[in-house]
């Protein structure tokens, strides 16, 4: 058996999003937030709004990518307004991404639609 079947497909969120976010927060404005954002990403929850807005415009087109990336892979209407401002982004890559990940909040709205209950 090879190491990567046992790896499960997402991050375990984080249990406390308080201090994470407030961490992810601080490491905006440090020199190495390209590394350490996208990392933190994988174990929130994608709640705060206020932090992933401010993630989403950040002129780092890569932070932007990371932030699609995480709402591509967990999507929900509530974070189309992020996903609509990674899809502005000036950089083709972050603005492609945010594009996928409002392909992903629609896939997942018309899945979610058509369930039963």
């Amino acid at each position: 058996m090879h190491l990567e079947n046992l790896h499960p497909a997402y991050s375990p969120l984080e249990s406390n999003q308080q201090p994470l976010n407030a961490f992810a927060s601080d490491q905006l404005e440090g020199d190495d937030a390209d590394a350490v954002i996208p990392a933190l990403l994988h174990s929130m929850n994608l709640q705060d709004l206020e932090l992933l807005g401010r993630i989403a415009i950040e002129p780092n087109f890569l932070l932007v990518e990371a932030v699609a990336e995480a709402i591509q892979r967990r999507p929900s209407n509530h974070l189309r307004a992020i996903a609509e401002l990674c899809a502005a982004n000036w950089h083709a890559q972050a603005a492609n991404a945010g594009r996928r990940a409002l392909a992903a909040i629609e896939a997942d709205g018309i899945k979610s639609e058509f369930s039963p209950v």
